[in-house]
């Protein structure tokens, strides 16, 4: 592999690192404060909201975390060790559960917003949000199911 392409990968990784903690720190407070400024009838929704965007913002530091492992056992050469297996695992189930926490906290949200603004986009944006997740719980899957497949060394016959 490409050493500069998996540097670069890294360096993306730690500033998405940065940037959700600066938005965790900055923007979910703002964020659920003005949900029920805006839409007064969704007040009851502000600390149930905060909740899950905190939860899913603890998960996703730990999924990040992760992907960094990976990508730094992937530098180390060791791609198809036991290690990095229980690394994408731990990355499959934290996204199954950035996945419930969006679905619990955060769709019923997305759902009462777009009745209320009358504006269908919104219940669109709430899918993606929350159904994102379940489509990485499987790509992490499917990347686990490759890793278990050990390449065997090509034997030389003379």
């Amino acid at each position: 592999m490409n050493k500069f392409s998996l540097n670069v990968l890294i360096g993306i990784s730690i500033v998405v690192w940065v940037g959700v903690a600066v938005l965790a720190v900055i923007a979910v407070p703002e964020m659920t404060r003005s949900v029920g400024v805006e839409f007064t009838q969704l007040v009851g929704w502000v600390w149930p909201l905060r909740v899950g965007m905190y939860i899913s913002v603890a998960v996703l530091f730990v999924n990040l975390a992760s992907v960094l492992q990976v990508l730094f056992a992937i530098r180390a050469g060791h791609v198809f060790e036991a290690h990095t297996r229980e690394i994408v695992t731990r990355f499959q189930w934290g996204m199954a559960a950035q996945a419930v926490a969006a679905s619990i906290t955060c769709a019923p949200l997305f759902v009462t917003a777009a009745d209320v603004d009358d504006a269908p986009g919104i219940i669109l944006f709430g899918f993606a949000f929350t159904l994102s997740p379940f489509i990485l719980f499987f790509v992490a899957d499917v990347i686990k199911q490759v890793l278990a497949q050990r390449p065997q060394p090509a034997t030389v016959v003379e």
